[in-house]
């Protein structure tokens, strides 16, 4: 489904916001999108950036409920279902997250912050070896190694790395003298 493009001046008040909101000052953004026509509030680039302020205001109850919107406008829109997931994440539906995302990847194989999340899931739920094979499916999509030390030190994938180190040794990926990673607490 093709989406309809914003016109102005909804369009200069979504830019001020997204500006605003970049600069992290948060009752400015929501002032420019409370300018939004009503509805153009429900165009899917203007939930996003509602979703991206609830986010930044930990208002994720608030943030849940546009995700929903927001797959449910723009469910050929991968942002929409990262966006409900790390919503659902956030109130403590973990369960239910790692159901939508896994749902998501089938219908976005190629966008890499899927499996990187379904990794921090799989490790919140107890599924080490799962956690694993989704960081080696993430690991394969990406190529920028400061991207992979980032990953190194996020603290809800500390689990799954030992196995996933375990796997590249055994494939002959990586060398058994290889320095072990860290972790930062």
């Amino acid at each position: 489904m093709a989406t309809r493009s914003i016109q102005a001046p909804d369009i200069h008040f979504l830019n001020s916001a997204v500006g605003w909101l970049e600069l992290g000052n948060l009752e400015e953004a929501k002032s420019d999108l409370e300018k939004i026509s009503f509805l153009t509030r429900y165009h899917p680039d203007v939930l996003l950036i509602r979703w991206k302020l609830h986010a930044r205001q930990k208002d994720w109850f608030r943030g849940l409920d546009i995700s929903r919107a927001l797959v449910r406008i723009a469910p050929e829109k991968p942002t929409g279902w990262i966006c409900l997931a790390y919503s659902l994440y956030n109130t403590r539906q973990t369960a239910e997250a790692w159901l939508q995302l896994l749902n998501a990847e089938k219908r976005f194989p190629k966008i890499s912050a899927i499996p990187y999340f379904l990794a921090c899931l799989a490790c919140q739920l107890g599924k080490t070896t799962e956690a694993s094979r989704w960081l080696a499916r993430w690991n394969s999509m990406v190529g920028a190694s400061d991207l992979k030390e980032s990953a190194r030190k996020d603290p809800r994938l500390q689990p799954a790395w030992q196995e996933f180190d375990d796997a590249l040794l055994e494939s002959g990926a990586i060398r058994e003298d290889a320095p072990a990673p860290e972790f930062e607490n």
